[in-house]
């Protein structure tokens, strides 16, 4: 310690805060510099020993025997240690004799206390009996002493150390606690951070034991890893990976419970019995509250959850959240610093979770959970895949930390509200007013502007304000420079002369990107008009003027971008040609003139984006091409202008895609990895721009999704992969910006429909479930998003679709059960949203399957009916696409085969009948028929062969039996032939091959129906031919039951002998069973047995759909059975079950 350090007292008084303002300055200054005195205030501020000192028994005496902890003992406690064996060697252990215990041997020894392992004898168990030495301490000690016995002695919870007894023995306080001999979590943790959800349930049992303590009226204060035992034995063996805590009792679940003890820092709440000063700091720093640090405020229940915190944090990070060189500047970053994100130390750890930990480590208490069963519910939410209530900043402190985050755009904003305050207007005035003085003036004004546009620019291309839910915020941060602009405009028109003229043009244009970028498209055409109409004044003023030509482009494009995006494509090609013009001819006389060129470039693109909207495909890649020239020398010889960069890698995209949509697939695929090429180089120049990877991110997407659209599947995996991988980064570097969340949430959900076509089911529902957990945060973080509900139904649809694939039906049921509602909620919250009104009537029909599939005919058919008047609504309003039309054909050809089915023959075909026109439309050069066209109208011809088919079933009257079979023929026929035709164009898109294989069944059964059994046969293996694999199995019976009708039984029975069908196929069980009736002979044990399988089947439902299937004349051999009587009465038929 040298000179200059200040004595004990000093330290104490300034840790009280006693001292005098400058005094304590001082102080401060030298401790922050002097390591001598940070360890003198490390030891002053550590836990007394006898009050609060840790559990962890570094810092006592005995070593412990085999099977027990130690944390790190220093030199010291290991020489206390041996002195303490030494001293037992000689039998002077001088151990207190408590009544009705024998003390066993010292567990640990501090500066006031020791802990001794003892037997209580009437109990005949072992305990930790807790005393202060004699002469020990001071009183106040002695009372948290008390208060620590008193505090456990009222908290029974299974995670809280238990009291058993409370006495003296030789006029000295002691108490006993139950024995824990597995360690401290201290050990457990140390620099082994613990997978996320074991984390979260660990920290939720630790909240649900603080929130019991808090109930009995007694807040911790001192809450850390080594104040927490672990029940069981720890892992012996040297090197071995520390145990891993459990949550509960431990018992049967091979992991050491926990258990909360040392309150000796404790203090009773909505009391006086805080034993500490106001400005005494006691705690651990490590895992001290900003208030507890500072010792200022009350301590008391937000103190324990951010402790509580802090322990999450280091189950997560591997390590607290804060950590100096010594406890001073622990503290010091406690109280001053935010903490960093878990996911800072340890990458991966989901948003939600670290969401929870960041609120609990708040600086400002009231922004905390409100209390630690607060913390836990919202762990018990995470844990159990719900949303969680802790919410990202609102609007004020969003605001707040962007300008924290661009302080110089936030100074900006400051001197640009002064100005507006003294009105723009005054400074247009002074400087032309001021004729002696003009020049000087011009140039402050032009400063004005640059600031002005300084801080336009940071906002505006600022890619956390891009997203949807912050368009407030940007609203707000941009409406400053607006009100200047507008002032400024209006002291502008009052000049004539060339450079008010020519400021007032920049300031109306730069007020029409302003209103565009806040969403005011109307008065940013106005203002760009405006400029148009000034910049064409200036030249017929002066005819030569580069700069006004400059300024009437900059307009002219402004007015034709706002007029492209609202669909006026002849006034944006016209003004996009005009603007292309002036800067051709101005580039022409200055060659070095770049902005020009590169007008001239934005020109083409934009031209090239017309044509695309307007179906020219030649004129889109004429003008695409040129522009890509210009913007490919700009990138040779401006090779450090990443802002050129950045806008050939766009255009390229643009061609890509365009040649993507008119099927010149080598050409895309060029274009897409060239855009790919530059999108890296951009990002490898920009490596710390959130918006260059996220581009990049986006451009591997593209091609993944091409690469799986062009059925290149293995190509696609690393493209998906690498997204994935840059958009997590990007998550987790931006935590609260819901722009990365969505893409990643794309990126999967694009990864789920790759892997399912490559076959891996898991891996694919794996991926869809993370998209629609991603979308569900998105969705409750910002509940006023109608894009975000809209993509988590879509979202909670697809995810049911893919359960329903899987034939989980419960889960199925349940996530489209619950989308039903959400978009429900979310149609009554936005009636206007055509997109809302989709979602829900797509949820629907979602739902309406799984109750077709599991024979509940009665729920789905009334869900099938609500889905297609939703959709068909939306088909006829006035903002209608075809891909509405396409779904309420879709959702009512389900419905018609539902209704197929339950054997309502007509009213299925007066559905189908209605759709079959509209979806079999001839093709046209203006209208081309696409695959999907073509398998939609197949499904519409194969339901209306499949309503004739079950009339001609059901006719009593043999040739009107046998023309309703034929017309069903027909039909079947039709569907063919479309099915083919999109098979042909995509020979792997499974909806055309599942197309073809029924309507090829259907051509077989009603060849069969008309007794045509070779023709029938060969067509049922032209359906195998090219089936998908979970079409075979129905297609082999459908086959075996028509080689039984044509005498060849023996081959038919080979044929199924190997099939398994799953109880949960039920029609396909009855299916079976008509084939073993339909044999010669008929094998009646067989049938039964598999009529039963269908009859006890998960997916029989009502009984309805199998009770026609039963009505099939194949079964005439069984009637008179009583099994057969009774599996027909179980299904609900009616007391003469085979009448007609």
């Amino acid at each position: 310690m040298s000179p200059d350090c200040p004595p004990d007292e000093r330290l104490a008084r300034m840790l009280d805060s006693l001292l005098e303002a400058p005094e304590a300055r001082a102080v401060e200054a030298h401790v922050a510099s002097c390591a001598d005195c940070q360890r003198r205030l490390e030891a002053m501020t550590a836990p007394e020993s006898g009050g609060g000192e840790p559990t962890a028994w570094s810092e006592m005496t005995a070593p412990p025997p085999a099977g027990e902890t130690v944390d790190s003992p220093s030199a010291e406690v290991r020489a206390r240690a041996e002195a303490g064996a030494k001293a037992r060697a000689r039998g002077d252990e001088g151990w207190p004799d408590p009544e009705g215990y024998r003390i066993e041997r010292v567990l640990g020894r501090g500066g006031m206390g020791v802990v001794y392992l003892a037997t209580q004898l009437r109990a005949n168990r072992l305990v930790a009996l807790k005393m202060v030495i004699a002469g020990r301490g001071r009183p106040e000690d002695l009372i948290r002493f008390r208060f620590e016995a008193e505090s456990l002695a009222r908290l029974h919870h299974p995670n809280i150390v238990q009291v058993f007894d409370v006495g003296e023995c030789e006029g000295q306080p002691f108490f006993t606690m139950e024995y824990v001999p597995g360690g401290t979590l201290a050990a457990a943790l140390a620099e082994h951070p613990r997978p996320p959800r074991e984390a979260a349930a660990l920290a939720e049992a630790l909240a649900r034991a603080v929130h019991a303590a808090h109930q009995a009226g007694v807040v911790h204060r001192d809450l850390k890893p080594a104040n927490i035992l672990l029940s069981g034995d720890p892992a012996a063996t040297p090197g071995a990976s520390p145990p891993r805590p459990g949550t509960g009792s431990g018992a049967g679940t091979g992991q050491p419970a926990l258990k909360i003890t040392d309150f000796g820092l404790a203090k009773a709440t909505g009391g006086d019995s805080d034993l500490t000063g106001t400005g005494q700091i006691l705690g651990t720093p490590s895992y001290m509250a900003p208030e507890q640090a500072t010792g200022q405020g009350s301590v008391g229940v937000p103190a324990d959850v951010y402790a509580l915190g802090a322990i999450l944090y280091e189950a997560l990070a591997g390590r607290p959240p804060f950590r100096g060189a010594s406890p001073w500047e622990t503290m010091m970053q406690a109280v001053h610093e935010a903490a960093p994100p878990p996911s800072r130390w340890q990458p991966g750890i989901p948003r939600d979770l670290e969401v929870i930990c960041l609120k609990c480590l708040a600086k400002d208490p009231a922004a905390r959970y409100p209390s630690a069963d607060a913390l836990a519910e919202d762990l018990r939410r995470y844990l159990a895949g719900e949303s969680i209530l802790a919410r990202p900043a609102g609007l004020p402190r969003l605001a707040w930390l962007w300008c924290r985050r661009h302080p110089g755009y936030a100074a900006l904003l400051g001197l640009l509200l002064a100005s507006v305050a003294a009105g723009a207007a005054g400074v247009a005035v002074q400087w032309r007013r001021a004729e002696a003085h003009l020049a000087d003036s011009r140039r402050r004004l032009d400063l004005a502007m640059r600031a002005v546009e300084r801080y336009y620019t940071g906002v505006s291309r600022d890619v956390l304000l891009k997203q949807a839910e912050l368009a407030s915020l940007r609203s707000t941060l941009l409406t400053t420079p607006l009100e200047f602009y507008r002032s400024l405009r209006e002291e502008l028109k009052a000049g004539s002369d060339p450079e008010s003229l020519a400021q007032l043009g920049d300031v109306l244009s730069n007020l029409g990107k302003l209103n565009a970028d806040v969403g005011r498209e109307e008065d940013a055409l106005a203002a760009y008009r405006e400029a148009v109409d000034v910049a064409r004044d200036r030249l017929r003023r002066d005819p030569g003027s580069a700069a006004a030509a400059k300024a009437l482009v900059k307009a002219r494009i402004g007015v034709a971008e706002i007029d492209a995006r609202a669909s006026r494509l002849r006034e944006a090609r016209d003004g996009f040609e005009e603007a292309l013009a002036l800067a051709g001819r101005l580039a022409a006389r200055d060659p070095g003139d770049l902005v020009s060129v590169d007008d001239q470039a934005t020109c083409l693109h934009f031209l090239g984006d017309v044509a695309a909207d307007e179906k020219q495909l030649d004129r889109a890649e004429e003008d695409y091409l040129r522009s890509l020239d210009i913007r490919e020398r700009l990138v040779r010889d401006r090779p450090d202008e990443v802002e050129y960069l950045d806008h050939l890698g766009g255009l390229e995209a643009n061609l890509a895609i365009l040649y993507a949509d008119y099927g010149r697939l080598d050409d895309a695929r060029k274009w897409f990895v060239k855009s790919l090429d530059d999108r890296r180089r951009l990002s490898a120049k920009q490596p710390d721009d959130p918006e260059a990877l996220r581009k990049l991110s986006s451009c591997l997407n593209n091609l993944g999704s091409f690469s799986q659209n062009t059925d290149r599947l293995a190509d696609a995996p690393p493209y998906y992969e690498e997204a994935r991988e840059i958009q997590g980064r990007l998550v987790r570097d931006y935590p609260t910006t819901a722009l990365y969340q969505e893409d990643l949430a794309i990126t999967h959900q694009n990864l789920s429909t790759l892997e399912a076509s490559l076959g891996h089911g898991d891996v694919a529902l794996r991926e869809d479930a993370e998209g629609v957990r991603i979308l569900r945060r998105l969705a409750a973080d910002h509940p006023d998003s109608i894009t975000y509900a809209t993509r988590l139904i879509r979202g909670q649809a697809d995810l049911g679709r893919d359960y329903l694939g899987r034939k989980d039906y419960a889960r199925a049921e349940a996530e489209l059960i619950d989308a039903v509602a959400y978009a429900g909620r979310v149609v009554a919250a936005h009636p206007e949203s055509s997109e809302a009104r989709s979602r829900l009537a797509y949820a629907r029909a979602a739902l309406a399957s799984v109750y077709h599939v599991t024979g509940r005919t009665r729920a789905a058919e009334g869900a099938y009916r609500e889905a297609v008047a939703g959709f068909r609504q939306l088909a006829e309003g006035a903002d209608a696409t075809s891909d509405e039309a396409n779904q309420a054909a879709t959702c009512g050809l389900d419905l018609a085969t539902l209704l197929v089915a339950l054997g309502r023959f007509e009213e299925a075909e007066a559905v189908a009948g209605r759709i079959v026109p509209a979806s079999d439309r001839p093709e046209t050069p203006d209208a081309p028929s696409l695959p999907g066209d073509a398998v939609l109208a197949s499904s519409g011809h194969r339901t209306l062969g499949d309503a004739a088919l079950g009339r001609s079933a059901a006719e009593p009257d043999p040739a009107r039996a046998r023309t309703l079979a034929s017309r069903a023929l027909d039909e079947y026929t039709r569907a063919s032939s479309r099915a083919d035709a999109a098979h042909l164009a995509e020979p792997s898109d499974d909806g055309a091959r599942h197309a073809l294989a029924d309507a090829r069944a259907g051509t077989a059964r009603a060849l069969e129906a008309l007794g045509r059994f070779p023709e029938a046969i060969a067509a049922w293996d032209l359906a195998l031919k090219d089936a998908p694999d979970d079409s075979t199995r129905a297609l082999v019976v459908g086959r075996a039951a028509t080689l039984c009708l044509a005498g060849r039984s023996p081959e038919a029975l080979d044929s199924v002998k190997s099939l398994s069908i799953p109880e949960s196929d039920s029609e396909d069980l009855v299916r079976l069973a008509r084939v073993y009736c339909l044999a010669s002979p008929p094998d009646a044990p067989s049938a039964l047995a598999s009529l039963l399988r269908a009859a006890t089947s998960t997916t029989r439902g009502d009984g309805l759909i199998l009770s026609r299937l039963l009505r099939d004349r194949a079964f005439d051999p069984l009637r008179a059975s009583p099994e057969f009587r009774a599996i027909a009465l179980d299904l609900g038929f009616p007391a003469d079950p085979f009448g007609p």
